[in-house]
């Protein structure tokens, strides 16, 4: 159950993290298109991996106990 709020905690705060790291410096890197594009399928692929990490934990960890 600790795992599934864990994984559940890092969908939620990732893309919150990735932004604020992102927005340090930002006046050194010149936005593109293309960057724009790049970061947010990155950031779509990684959201896409954590549901699928936390489908994956309430199959193995609840369903298993039912």
């Amino acid at each position: 159950m600790l795992c599934m709020v864990a994984i559940i905690l890092a969908t939620f705060l990732v893309p919150e993290l990735v932004t604020r790291y992102m927005r340090v410096g930002q006046e050194s890197v010149m936005l593109t298109t293309d960057y724009d594009v790049t970061y947010f399928s990155y950031v779509f692929s990684v959201q896409l991996g954590l549901f699928y990490l936390v489908f994956l934990s309430y199959v193995v960890f609840v369903k298993k106990d039912k």
